[in-house]
């Protein structure tokens, strides 16, 4: 098991994902972006996400919040990007 401290910066945690995360199983795309992609647009969608009112009309089960699939629905998309790339 790897632990980071508080007080790690930035670069180590990013060196550190990278490292990890480029070995034997690949990452799906979402889990890519939560980890390259980290400042304030990721911020703002987990803050959307996580958003009561929006979770009321949502209706998320379990699962579902498992799976993330709030954050995915908040994600905000380019289609004029390579691959539909998302900014979140």
């Amino acid at each position: 098991m790897i632990q980071l401290s508080e007080n790690a910066d930035e670069e180590v945690r990013r060196d550190l994902f990278e490292r990890i995360n480029s070995g034997s199983l690949k990452l799906n795309d979402m889990e890519k972006r939560r980890g390259i992609l980290r400042g304030s647009l990721q911020e703002l969608v987990d803050e959307l996400s996580k958003n009561t009112k929006f979770l009321g009309l949502c209706k998320f089960d379990k699962a579902a919040k498992n799976r993330k699939e709030p954050e995915k629905f908040v994600q905000i998309r380019d289609s004029s990007l390579p691959y539909g790339r998302c900014f979140a």
